[in-house]
């Protein structure tokens, strides 16, 4: 369920779900994200969200935090009751930045957070699911990610 060509969902490794993030996002493809996300929680199932903005630009509109502010505000009790976790993949200062305003004006109420590199974001991830009760499905996630037998990437 691609919300655009710059951003990609990936659910393959359901209760996982992954969304990377490729240059810039315009405001339009920003909001098919978050439309995308509320058809995740019409799922009424528990699930981890893994951002990945390894490859993303740190430009971010003000309409896009707008955006972004609003429909925390709207799905926030869905967010609380489905999502057991959020982690983003970073190393952009300016990305980090921009997450921690984000969460001073509503800050996550569930368990989340910040890695340089998906290497550092994968064990807290699987960490995370198992407290919660819940498997991947498919491969690894070490291999999902081209992690495996020590090859680093993101």
């Amino acid at each position: 369920m691609p919300a655009s060509r710059n951003i990609e969902i990936d659910e393959s490794l359901w209760p996982l779900l992954t969304i990377r993030y490729r240059g810039v996002t315009t405001t339009s493809q920003y909001a098919e994200l978050l439309a995308a996300r509320s058809r995740y929680l019409d799922r009424r199932e528990r699930h981890l969200i893994l951002h990945d903005m390894s490859q993303s630009s740190p430009t971010n509109s003000g309409e896009q935090r707008r955006l972004q502010v609003e429909w925390m505000k709207l799905e926030d009790a869905r967010m609380r009751q489905w999502v057991v976790g959020i982690a983003f993949v970073t190393d952009s200062l300016p990305l980090r930045l921009l997450l921690s305003v984000i969460q001073h004006v509503r800050p996550l109420t569930m368990p989340h957070a910040i890695f340089p590199r998906m290497s550092e974001a994968l064990p807290w991830v699987s960490a995370q699911l198992r407290q919660s009760g819940l498997e991947c499905g498919g491969p690894s996630l070490l291999e999902h990610f081209g992690l495996e037998h020590g090859r680093s990437v993101g």
